[in-house]
């Protein structure tokens, strides 16, 4: 089991995008759950063109009792496996967090791989979440604001989950003044995907929930596709490796 955050310090940066691709690629090659933890904005369900009619927030009431009857009234599946838990309609304030953590740890059991769609920027309610993550992958654009807000965020996390971090850099191309790797190397943490503009792909997922990986013409599905790759091996190489020598050794194509 791999539990991975996907992390963003400000909106519009295409977490949920990533986080939705990353699911859907990783679901073919084992049993995967995204969680769109953004209670009162998640818009996962829609870029997956989903219509759960429950959400995670239903399971905490049960937390000490969770049964696979419970799941099934919560799960949606999409056409590529992947298992999805929608963000409850309440606002992120009130929610039990404590008891959400609890299901996390449930979940993360329960799946080879648990993806967490985080809240922009870590307000403090979320900040148990970080004990359950075994990966945090932090997506920011190359702007200057983007930047300087995933720098911050960096900083916040605690050090242990700090050194099992990746940046994504997105919306990049090879004319940005600023090199990919050095964005990373600025921030002090490994690069582990440079997604290009994919105007199309991404402007079709947004408007009819088809996801950028399904689609072989996508630059952007391509480059996660790849990033799953990289996680994949890592996560595979933490036996042999330890743990923080895998994400820092995965390779990246600028």
């Amino acid at each position: 089991m791999t539990v991975i955050g996907i992390l963003s310090a400000k909106g519009g940066v295409g977490a949920s995008l990533v986080a939705t691709n990353l699911g859907c690629d990783l679901a073919g090659y084992g049993q995967t759950l995204l969680l769109d933890l953004n209670p009162g904005s998640g818009a996962d369900d829609l870029l997956l063109n989903l219509s759960p009619q429950r959400s995670w927030a239903d399971l905490l009431p049960v937390v000490e009792e969770i049964s696979p009857k419970h799941l099934q009234l919560i799960i949606a599946q999409h056409p590529t496996g992947l298992n999805f838990m929608r963000a409850p309609e309440v606002w992120l304030n009130d929610v039990d967090w404590l008891a959400a953590v609890q299901l996390l740890g449930f979940l993360a059991d329960e799946n080879e791989w648990l993806l967490l769609d985080m809240p922009t920027g870590m307000p403090a309610v979320t900040q148990n979440v970080f004990s359950t993550m075994d990966i945090a992958l932090v997506v920011t654009t190359a702007d200057p604001p983007a930047l300087r807000a995933a720098g911050r965020l960096i900083k916040s996390l605690p050090p242990d989950l700090r050194d099992q971090s990746g940046l994504v850099v997105n919306q990049i191309t090879r004319r940005h003044p600023a090199n990919p790797a050095e964005i990373a190397g600025s921030l002090g943490i490994p690069l582990l995907a440079a997604l290009q503009p994919d105007p199309r792909a991404v402007g079709y997922q947004v408007s009819f929930g088809n996801p950028c990986v399904s689609d072989q013409r996508s630059s952007f599905g391509r480059g996660v596709v790849l990033l799953a790759a990289r996680l994949r091996n890592a996560v595979a190489g933490r036996k042999e490796l330890g743990h923080a020598p895998a994400i820092k050794n995965a390779s990246i194509e600028s």
